[in-house]
């Protein structure tokens, strides 16, 4: 019989409704490890163990420069290492460039 392989999931957010709604959605799957840093993107310094591979949520604004750039140094840190989903409340036409030309793998917008 297979093992079933942990997904390891990190959410980066200091929103606690979508913490808290994030948590509820993953409980259920044992397959899945959630693990969450209550900082902004702007703040992150070496929370993230860029080694391992996973799923990093990264909640922002995408009308902030100071979050893109900084959006923009973790996935040269990161070197494609996890994939990155993107949520905000809203996303303009340029943000959606800038997010695809960093090779985000997906961006929603908040529930």
């Amino acid at each position: 019989m297979a093992q079933n392989k942990v997904q390891r999931i990190i959410l980066v957010s200091n929103d606690k409704d979508l913490v808290q709604e994030t948590k509820s959605a993953f409980a259920a799957f044992e397959t899945t490890e959630l693990q969450t840093i209550s900082k902004q993107v702007t703040e992150l310094t070496n929370e993230l163990n860029l080694a391992e591979k996973g799923v990093v949520i990264i909640d922002m604004d995408t009308r902030r420069l100071e979050d893109i750039e900084s959006l923009q140094r973790l996935m040269r840190r990161m070197d494609g290492n996890a994939s990155v989903v993107v949520v905000a409340q809203e996303f303009d036409a340029a943000a959606v460039r800038i997010l695809m030309q960093m090779r985000v793998s997906d961006f929603l917008v908040k529930p």
